[in-house]
C-alpha cells in the first residue's frame, strides 16, 4: 500500500515500520537500538574522571588605563608613550598600544599591510593622527582626503583604533569620542 497523508503508523509501508519504526509506534528507546547504544555506554558527569572539584580562576591582575583595561598576557609588549609630535616607525604601527600624554601630533608611517594601531589619551589633551602625505584615513565610513589628519576632542580616555586596510591608507575600526577631520 502506498504512503498516503492520513493517521501517522497505519499508512506507512511495512519497510519502513521494519526499518524505523517497530511496530508503527513512532518512540524509540535505547532497547530498540539493538545495541548501538546500550545503557552501559551511557556516562554521567559523576562518572567522568580527572575533573577539578571546583573551578577558581587562576590568581591574576589587570593594569588599567582609565577607560581602557589591558590584561598581563606572558607575551605583554608594552605601550609606546606619546608625548610630543614625531613620526612613528613602521615597527610601531604593527598591533602596538600608544598612550598620549600630551598635546601631540603623531605622524603615520607609510602604510604597510597588516599595520594597526591604539592611541589612547591618558589626559585631558587633544591629539591628531596625521597620515603618511599619500595615504588617506577612513573616519565613520567616509574616505577624508590623503594626508588629512583626525583630531581628538580632548577628553581623557579618548582613544582611536586604526587599521592599514589597504595601500591607499587607514580605516578607524574604533574610537570614543568625536573625531573629526583636522585638515
Amino acid at each position: 500500500m502506498p504512503n498516503s497523508l492520513g493517521s501517522f503508523g497505519a499508512s506507512f509501508p511495512k519497510a519502513h515500520k521494519t526499518t524505523h519504526q517497530k511496530s508503527g509506534i513512532d518512540e524509540m528507546t535505547v532497547a530498540d537500538l539493538a545495541g548501538v547504544l546500550t545503557a552501559e555506554q551511557k556516562s554521567s558527569w559523576a562518572q567522568v574522571s580527572g575533573k577539578p572539584s571546583t573551578f577558581p580562576p587562576d590568581s591574576h591582575t589587570h593594569t588599567s588605563l582609565g577607560n581602557l583595561d589591558v590584561l598581563n598576557f606572558t607575551c605583554f609588549i608594552p605601550p609606546i608613550v606619546i608625548s610630543a609630535s614625531g613620526t612613528l616607525t613602521a615597527a610601531q604601527c604593527k598591533g602596538q598600544v600608544a598612550l598620549v600624554t600630551a598635546a601631540a601630533t603623531p605622524k603615520l608611517p607609510p602604510v604597510a599591510a597588516g599595520a594597526s594601531l591604539l592611541l589612547y589619551s591618558t589626559g585631558a589633551n587633544i591629539f591628531s593622527v596625521d597620515p603618511d602625505d599619500a595615504d588617506r584615513i577612513r573616519l565613520d565610513g567616509v574616505a577624508l582626503t590623503d594626508g588629512h589628519k583626525i583630531t581628538s576632542p580632548g577628553a581623557a580616555g579618548d582613544f582611536v583604533m586604526l587599521y592599514a586596510d589597504s595601500a591607499d591608507g587607514w580605516t578607524v575600526i574604533g574610537r570614543s569620542g568625536a573625531f573629526t577631520d583636522g585638515g
